[in-house]
């Protein structure tokens, strides 16, 4: 009997306590819309000059025959590959994005132009490869010397800033002290004050591209080796945090 007794009162801990965890979230939800409170939202920003560029190029190489296709544009890419290495960038900064190999078709046109058939041709192979340079004075050579070394694509050229995290948090803490400033002014102007928080809700903090201004100077004048002309621009870096509060006399 003492066994059985045991049990039922192990069981109904089992069923009671997952039913507890919930109650003080429910509790706050509630408190919020049952109390005179305000909302606000703090915003910070801040603009800094990239000091990566991100290049995103590559090969494409067409052949009669598939494996020659295959073989010409790997050992492109490996001509690359050693040329990125002889400029000090480290493996972690190279990767490849995209390997492609495919027929290519040529259209067969009747006397008014309409398509009668389509007529393989050979086929075709490419690969992409993203570069992370870390000193932006020479991206613009390196970009150059890659095509000198056989890539006929340059798909894009961004940038980035490498402590953008160390940015974020500082933002973070700019865009609360924001949200406090702009609470009190509020509530001052009432003759009111404020309570204890209620809620505190951070927003995604997202990043936005500035073109380069006009007085920007393009990397490759600002090297000692030519190279494609690039003008970084700034970034902005933006982060808000909306607060609630509960309102006091």
């Amino acid at each position: 009997m003492p066994f059985r007794r045991t049990r039922a009162v192990l069981l109904f801990l089992s069923v009671a306590v997952p039913t507890l965890a919930p109650m003080p979230l429910l509790a706050q939800a509630a408190l919020k819309e049952t109390v005179p409170h305000i909302t606000e939202t703090g915003h910070a920003e801040a603009e800094v000059v990239p000091d990566i560029a991100v290049l995103t190029l590559g090969v494409t190489t067409k052949r009669k025959d598939a494996s020659l296709a295959a073989s010409d544009n790997a050992a492109s890419v490996q001509a690359l590959l050693a040329e990125i290495k002889s400029e000090g960038i480290d493996a972690k900064d190279v990767k490849t994005v995209s390997a492609d190999l495919a027929p290519v078709f040529q259209d067969e046109r009747d006397a008014v132009g309409h398509v009668i058939k389509q007529i393989q041709t050979g086929y075709e192979a490419s690969q992409r490869l993203q570069v992370r340079v870390r000193a932006l004075d020479r991206a613009g050579g390196l970009a150059l010397r890659l095509i000198k070394k056989g890539a006929n694509e340059l798909q894009s050229v961004q940038f980035e800033y490498e402590h953008k995290a160390e940015l974020y948090d500082r933002l973070r803490g700019e865009a609360m002290k924001d949200a406090i400033r702009r609470a009190k002014d509020h509530v001052t102007a009432a003759g009111i004050s404020l309570g204890r928080i209620l809620e505190i809700a951070p927003e995604d903090a997202n990043e936005r591209f500035k073109f380069a201004s006009a007085a920007a100077i393009p990397l490759a004048a600002r090297s000692e080796v030519p190279g494609i002309p690039m003008a970084p621009g700034t970034l902005t870096f933006t982060s808000q945090v909306q607060v609630v509060w509960e309102l006091q006399p």
